[in-house]
């Protein structure tokens, strides 16, 4: 369960197919508390470009548990190092509850994310009502 109005589906067939039936090499991160998971991160590295690039492609944390994600954050960014990565790049929205996470970590903001739909009922009535946004690279064809 997430504390934002908008959210795709984080189900575990969504993310096996996302994720593990891919042909990118993922790495995933995972907070445990108590044996239950409070949150998770996956990441990727994309060397094909100018400069290597650790793409955050997913993160997520449970309710009351955002704070969680400033140390997967942290081992995602020891992980760009140690794999040559120079830069470390997500999408996270301001309307996000994890935004200040990002940039209490350092990460700087490039612009909003354009989100383009299809205009029906069902569009109109999300963009009126949804005010907390979490989409990610993962949630894109960009990852």
């Amino acid at each position: 369960r997430s504390t934002c109005d908008f959210l795709f589906s984080r189900e575990r067939e969504f993310l096996k197919w996302r994720y593990f039936e891919n042909p990118y090499r993922y790495h995933v991160l995972i907070a445990r508390r108590a044996g239950r998971i409070c949150g998770y991160l996956i990441y990727r590295l994309v060397a094909d470009e100018r400069i290597p690039t650790l793409r955050i492609a997913d993160y997520l944390s449970a309710p009351g548990e955002e704070r969680v994600l400033a140390s997967l954050l942290n081992c995602s960014v020891r992980a760009a190092l140690e794999m040559g990565a120079v830069k470390v790049s997500a999408w996270c929205p301001s309307s996000n509850p994890h935004f200040r996470q990002f940039r209490a970590y350092g990460f700087q903001t490039f612009g909003e994310i354009p989100v383009i739909c299809h205009q029906s009922a069902i569009a109109s009535k999300i963009e009126q009502e949804c005010q907390t946004w979490h989409f990610t690279l993962g949630d894109s064809d960009n990852v």
